[in-house]
């Protein structure tokens, strides 16, 4: 028997990313002041038949709460907008009639959706987050055959947020032909690139002058490479995303952002 009043004292949440191959799921859960989290690593997710899966994973395990999905941003189309004098509900109202002129792309052939950023330094602007549907549908198609439903998508840049806390901080991952690099302040997200080469990288960190430099994962390189003396650095392990999606899943970080989100229709009633 479920108890609705307990999942409202007591929420809990699955958050998923994807790293190459492998599919990273974290559960977290709170009671009253504390949060709860573990992690596991379906390893080779995307190459192996759902059936295979089914035999190594118990889907019963992720059938509470809210469940994220964390898309890489790598695989995300992105363009930074300044704030127009219209308000965040006016831009996301119009914007579906005037979306293949900032991603080249037209509404039917992706999933998107904006997300406002303000700073003192940076000031106000808008990022426009969108995902191709068919590259999105294969990977929930895969899930749903596991019945692991997300009800919610947000990219990889925002899943780092409830992690960030208040501080200038930098969180750099490396893609294959790329570096990716996101900057926050004030627990918001004032950036996101995608960098072609580690000269470059450092450039935009001294330019920066952030107080934090997070590496995600071990493998891309000496920490110590990646900041000034001065600046702080740390290593975050590859569920820190995953561990992040979950968090938003217990927390209104992001205000209702989700790229799955579909515009609604007015009906007309029909007069006979």
């Amino acid at each position: 028997m479920k108890y609705p009043f307990l999942e409202i004292l007591f929420p809990k949440s699955v958050g998923l990313s994807i790293h190459e191959n492998d599919l990273i799921i974290s559960k977290s859960s709170q009671e009253y002041l504390k949060c709860a989290f573990e992690s596991i690593v379906v390893k080779d997710f995307l190459l192996k038949d759902p059936l295979d899966l089914k035999l190594t994973m118990d889907a019963r395990d992720y059938q509470f709460g809210e469940i994220v999905l964390s898309w890489p941003r790598e695989k995300t189309i992105v363009r930074e907008i300044e704030l127009p004098g219209s308000s965040i509900n006016e831009l996301k109202e119009s914007i579906s009639y005037q979306l293949d002129s900032f991603i080249l792309f037209s509404e039917d052939e992706v999933y998107y959706d904006i997300y406002p950023s303000k700073s003192s330094e940076h000031g106000e602007k808008v990022f426009i987050f969108a995902i191709k549907k068919e590259e999105l549908d294969d990977l929930l198609s895969k899930l749903e055959s596991l019945n692991i439903n997300p009800s919610r998508v947000v990219i990889s840049s925002l899943s780092f947020i409830p992690l960030v806390n208040n501080a200038k901080v930098m969180i750099i991952d490396k893609c294959e032909a790329s570096y990716i690099l996101n900057s926050y302040a004030d627990s918001v997200l004032v950036n996101t690139s995608l960098i072609k080469n580690r000269n470059d990288l450092n450039e935009k960190i001294v330019e920066s002058n952030p107080d934090k430099v997070i590496l995600l994962d071990k493998e891309y390189g000496n920490i110590t490479d990646y900041g000034e003396d001065d600046i702080e650095t740390a290593l975050w392990e590859r569920d820190k995303e995953s561990l992040g999606a979950a968090i938003n899943g217990i927390s209104e970080y992001l205000r209702g952002f989700n790229l799955l989100k579909k515009k609604k229709k007015k009906v007309i009633p029909q007069r006979y």
